[in-house]
């Protein structure tokens, strides 16, 4: 294992890239609103976000609300096959780093989502696939999510 300053010492990471060289990344848009693919590197996220109205029976409800849905397989890993348990434990760090670095940072202001306190919010409904792990998951993810939170439309139930 090398030594954890060998970057400052040998200039090249692990991946052999110099010390200011960046992963390449893309992002494809699909046709309607609130979809894309994002690639980073040898990562690639599917991301699909929904801004739904809904009704709620709390009186002082003055806050809209996240819903993250994350999928990680087996498959998406082509250098080793991880445990179910630590797919478990990927799925829910992702889940948590996502409402950290979006909705608790105020990347997504979850008062604008009230439309009318205790009777009705937009829920955030966030979709994140991985389809092929090999790399900074975390960067990915969420640059796969603010990609598709900018083109994204509220809609109507229905």
């Amino acid at each position: 294992m090398p030594h954890p300053f060998s970057l400052f010492f040998h200039s090249q990471r692990e991946d052999k890239r110099g010390a200011f060289e960046f992963r390449d990344w893309k992002i494809l848009y699909g046709k309607d609103s609130g979809v894309c693919v994002a690639y980073l590197g040898n990562v690639t996220i599917q991301c699909s976000v929904k801004v739904l109205p809904k009704r709620t029976n709390k009186p002082n409800q003055n806050r809209g609300i996240s819903k993250i849905d994350l999928s990680v397989s087996e498959m998406s890993y082509s250098k080793f096959q991880p445990s179910r348990q630590s797919l478990r434990t990927l799925r829910k760090q992702l889940r948590q780093h996502i409402k950290a670095s979006i909705f608790w940072s105020k990347c997504v202001d979850d008062e604008a989502l009230c439309i009318s306190r205790g009777k009705a919010i937009f829920q955030v409904n966030v979709s994140v696939e991985v389809i092929h792990a090999d790399g900074n998951l975390f960067d990915a993810t969420c640059l796969a999510v603010v990609a598709c939170l900018l083109t994204t439309q509220p809609r109507s139930q229905g």
